[in-house]
């Protein structure tokens, strides 16, 4: 979709969706592998996304397709991208965080055309470029509102890139922000570089790429339009504020000359992006230190949802920077999994699946160490009631307060508890792979014949699966509460003579 296309009402229409929060700082750590580089051959995009408090809850929400098609039809056949956002919107599936009043920062979703996103990668451009061009802070877009905004009207990765690209250079971002946008066929990463310029990469088909608060995007080629899209006048702009010189620099590199490089990034951001490299490249060697990493690495060998979940998972266990295990809240490097992260996901784009199931994002609301991951498919119609309940306090019928209340309570005695809940756990998704496989091969024979069959069938299992995970968490609830009970006793017993 070219500039062009998105005429003055489309923008007129999103400027709204635009504003209608303030993002809260967030942190999270991102992977997204290519489909050469995935046992399954599926486009992988994962994130940790953590939130400001442990306390926000997050919904899951179906949102219906405001254009009249029937319930079996994933695909539509029309081109306008110019209709306002309330005439045309394509159904997908979205992640809110809970507040006051209002649904808000989707992050992770994917529509009925089998484009998925996640938003955002919380980042910070440099003082110097930010001193020429400012974040736009009243008008520019943010991370609240990017999942909604792009993904009700784009049908493919690249037009996601585009259109994110475009607001941006024309309505200015209102923040530093990284996202990923993925297809059946391929997945872009882009990047602000100030508050009107950006540029994206495509992640190539063989390799992964991590990312932790910190821009990532470095060599760039503006020739290479396949692999590179660049705001107009980027480099330019670069060279004319003396961020770049290109008699004196080789290539020109992104993020040398836009981000933001301080000396907290070593504890914060560095030994995460390390770990997750040594997960999948053990022969990596370097100085994490220094803060410098490829951009795109091919993986020792082919990574699977299983291995990206580990990784997501990390805390440094059984190293003495393991702030958990070895129970240190002062550990001074931040571990990749962490209390207050709101959820984790990990969506795979799959081109050798029929519509409704070439898409699943598995989520595991709340910390993803002690939590479990659900498959999510993009045809679903509808989620359980506790998956649409929950603000910032506790209660007994939100899905996200049944995990949490689980976490908070392994948390008080993680080396005893924590084994207890990852072997559940561990068992639980292993049972559920093999009867996704089953299911799936069953949908993609029933969808070619009855496609409101195969939907049916769809819903049944995630209603069961949920109900499953659901009720396994409060058992281990009630495991974790008995246990505690039984210590407490044994401190405070005044047992009589």
């Amino acid at each position: 979709m070219g500039r062009e296309q998105l005429s003055r009402v489309t923008l007129i229409s999103l400027v709204y969706l635009l504003h209608v929060f303030a993002a809260e700082s967030l942190a999270c750590t991102t992977i997204i592998a290519g489909k050469k580089a995935t046992t399954n051959g599926a486009i992988i995009v994962a994130r940790n996304s953590d939130s400001g408090k442990a306390v926000n809850s997050k919904h899951l929400i179906v949102h219906q397709s405001r254009i009249n098609l029937p319930d079996a039809v994933f695909r539509s056949n029309s081109n306008d991208f110019s209709y306002p956002l309330t005439e045309v919107s394509l159904r997908y599936l979205g992640l809110p965080y809970w507040y006051a009043h209002n649904e808000s920062m989707e992050q992770v979703v994917c529509n009925n055309y089998g484009v998925a996103l996640s938003s955002t990668e919380t980042i910070t451009n440099s003082d110097e470029v930010l001193k020429v061009d400012p974040y736009v802070k009243k008008t520019g877009i943010t991370e609240d509102s990017i999942a909604s905004v792009i993904i009700q009207r784009v049908k493919t990765a690249r037009e996601g890139i585009e259109l994110l690209g475009h607001i941006v250079s024309t309505k200015g971002a209102g923040e530093g922000f990284g996202v990923a946008i993925a297809d059946k066929n391929e997945v872009w990463y882009l990047e602000t570089a100030s508050g009107h310029h950006w540029a994206a990469v495509k992640v190539p088909d063989e390799a992964y790429f991590v990312s932790a608060n910190q821009g990532r995007i470095q060599d760039l080629d503006p020739h290479d339009k396949a692999n590179y899209l660049l705001s107009h006048g980027l480099i330019e702009f670069a060279e004319e504020n003396k961020l770049y010189n290109p008699k004196t620099d080789r290539k020109f590199n992104f993020r040398k000359a836009f981000a933001r490089i301080i000396p907290g990034d070593v504890q914060y951001n560095y030994l995460r992006i390390y770990t997750v490299i040594r997960k999948f490249n053990p022969e990596f060697t370097a100085d994490f230190k220094k803060g410098e990493f490829p951009t795109f690495l091919k993986p020792a060998k082919l990574i699977s949802k299983n291995d990206v979940a580990s990784a997501l998972r990390n805390h440094y266990e059984g190293t003495d920077n393991d702030p958990y295990t070895l129970e240190n809240p002062e550990e001074p490097y931040r571990p990749i999994a962490v209390l207050r992260q709101s959820n984790s996901h990990i969506t795979e784009t799959r081109s050798n699946a029929a519509p409704g199931i070439d898409v699943v994002q598995y989520i595991s609301l709340g910390m993803n160490a002690l939590g479990v991951y659900i498959p999510f498919y993009s045809g679903i119609r509808q989620v359980p009631s506790p998956y649409l309940l929950g603000d910032d306090k506790a209660s007994d019928d939100s899905a996200f307060w049944v995990y949490r209340k689980l976490q908070v309570l392994a948390m008080r005695n993680f080396k005893a508890y924590a084994p207890i809940i990852q072997k559940e756990y561990f068992v639980f998704e292993e049972n559920l792979a093999a009867r996704q496989a089953l299911m799936e091969e069953k949908y993609n024979e029933l969808y070619k014949t009855d496609p409101i069959a195969a939907l049916t069938l769809l819903q049944r299992f995630s209603d069961q699966t949920i109900e499953e995970a659901l009720t396994l968490t409060k058992n281990l609830t009630n495991t974790l509460f008995t246990l505690e009970t039984e210590a407490m006793d044994k401190k405070y017993h005044f047992e009589g003579s």
